[in-house]
């Protein structure tokens, strides 16, 4: 009897023991990105309105895309000084003339010379080239801005996203004849100029720069039809030194004040220029292909807000996979769905293909599978929203990594040092808990994100989504856990 006894409490300890050990083995080694989803509007950066509101003319608009990648830096500024407009086109027939007089024919006029269409002399040059520009600005001892000391002017120190605020104004562009609109007299629109009292920064005429990668045009013009974007501080131009446009003028800056020029001081001090940080939807505005573009804005069904979430920040590996299947429990389907099919495998395609890179992402593996990982793991498969919530608000440097045509670990999906979600642009597509019916009836489940066997440019956009059988099992699908 007592040994009965004893054999009951040994047995139990190690039943015990069992349960502690396999509990202990699978708990989470799955790292985390910790993640509010909050329902407040207050939190929105007014960049982000902007290109919400513009989403669907972006894609149009290549130099845009390839400014929403500047990235947000410091730039100082210590006495300096710029013209507080424009240069004028009787400014620049006086500079043609002096230097005619001094060597004939060395300096041609504008192609504006006369400005036939306004009649203004008064109004900014234009149809002149980047050399012409800058002769004209070293020969009052300036010389072009750059384009950092160009956009910190716009910004001020306030960090604007136009050179008059945080919200666009389309008071610039008064007349239908766009060439009206870039022949205005300078600050005749004066809620556009900016706190330093410099005027047409953000139209008028967009302006020479100069840049580590050559010339370069900055602020909007009278004939852009998308002004909101090409309006933005942070916007650049690649363009021909030699273009002569009737819709590129200039101004100078200067590294002291000069006598008889029409100049303010830039206010000492460190400017914030480039993309803000605090904007979420950048680098995703600068991935938009078309015209059809859901709100950035947009308020899930799926989810839950005004809660922490946590989030894999990898998807889940080979390594964390090969624990799952050494659990005896799982072999019990204790850790299935309801409806899980009867005699249902657990095991990846290529199984022993994958064992050889632990930290790869697992592939092969169907829903049900992903399903039953993630409730083992303590978490959840998330739903389509809550993932295009997750693209959409975690860091976005992280879609900056290369692509590749291959599948690579986890690890090397990241670059940025530091806490974040990584992989969510690539490497393999991720199941959610998401269902929908196909036309004929059957039950499909959602997939979100682009993989390695896909063009990149037709799955980058958060809102990229597939729906198969949950039965479904590719080496190019994934998915990662939250919790």
């Amino acid at each position: 009897m007592r040994s009965s006894i004893l054999y009951l409490v040994v047995s139990f300890l190690f039943f015990i023991s069992f349960i502690f050990f396999v509990f202990f083995y699978k708990m989470n080694d799955i790292k985390t990105y910790e993640l509010t989803l909050s329902s407040q509007e207050n939190n929105i950066h007014p960049l982000d309105v902007i290109l919400d509101s513009s989403r669907n003319i972006i894609y149009r608009n290549t130099f845009v895309k390839n400014s929403l990648r500047t990235i947000q830096t410091d730039f100082s500024i210590e006495e300096k000084y710029i013209h507080k407009c424009e240069v004028t086109q009787n400014e620049f027939n006086l500079f043609v003339n002096l230097q005619n007089a001094k060597i004939k024919n060395s300096e041609l006029p504008s192609l504006t010379f006369n400005h036939r269409v306004s009649g203004q002399l008064n109004a900014p040059v234009t149809g002149v080239d980047f050399y012409q520009a800058e002769r004209y600005c070293h020969s009052k001892q300036g010389r072009l801005p750059s384009k950092e000391e160009w956009e910190a002017v716009a910004n001020t120190l306030n960090g604007y996203i136009y050179p008059w605020g945080n919200t666009f104004l389309n008071d610039d562009s008064p007349y239908l004849d766009p060439l009206l609109n870039t022949t205005k007299k300078c600050g005749k629109i004066s809620t556009t100029s900016n706190h330093y009292k410099i005027f047409d920064m953000g139209g008028n005429v967009s302006e020479w720069v100069t840049s580590d990668d050559g010339p370069l045009i900055k602020g909007a013009n009278g004939f852009d039809q998308d002004k909101i974007l090409s309006s933005l501080n942070f916007v650049s131009r690649k363009i021909a030194p030699d273009t002569k446009s009737p819709r590129v003028g200039f101004r100078c800056i200067f590294d002291k004040p000069i006598s008889g020029e029409k100049i303010s001081k830039i206010a000492d001090g460190e400017y914030i220029i480039g993309v803000p940080n605090e904007s979420d939807y950048v680098v995703f505005s600068s991935l938009l292909n078309g015209n059809k573009n859901k709100s950035f804005l947009h308020k899930g069904k799926d989810i839950k807000f005004d809660q922490t979430l946590k989030v894999g920040t990898y998807e889940v590996t080979v390594e964390q996979y090969k624990k799952f299947l050494q659990d005896p429990f799982v072999r019990l389907n204790v850790y299935a769905i309801e409806n899980q099919p009867f005699n249902h495998s657990y095991i990846p395609l290529n199984w022993n293909l994958q064992l050889a890179t632990l930290s790869n992402p697992v592939t092969g593996v169907d829903w049900w599978s992903a399903y039953a990982f993630a409730v083992w793991s303590g978490g959840r498969l998330p739903s389509q929203d809550e993932w295009s919530y997750i693209y959409l608000k975690t860091d976005p440097q992280r879609i900056e990594s290369s692509q590749f045509d291959y599948l690579e670990s986890v690890y090397l999906t990241c670059p940025v040092v530091g806490d974040s979600v990584c992989g969510l642009k690539g490497n393999v597509s991720e199941w959610t808990s998401s269902i929908v019916f196909s036309s004929d009836g059957s039950a499909e489940v959602i997939y979100k994100g682009g993989n390695y066997k896909l063009p990149y440019e037709e799955t980058s956009e958060p809102d990229y989504m597939q729906s198969v059988s949950p039965y479904y099992r590719s080496e190019s699908l994934g998915f990662r856990v939250v919790f």
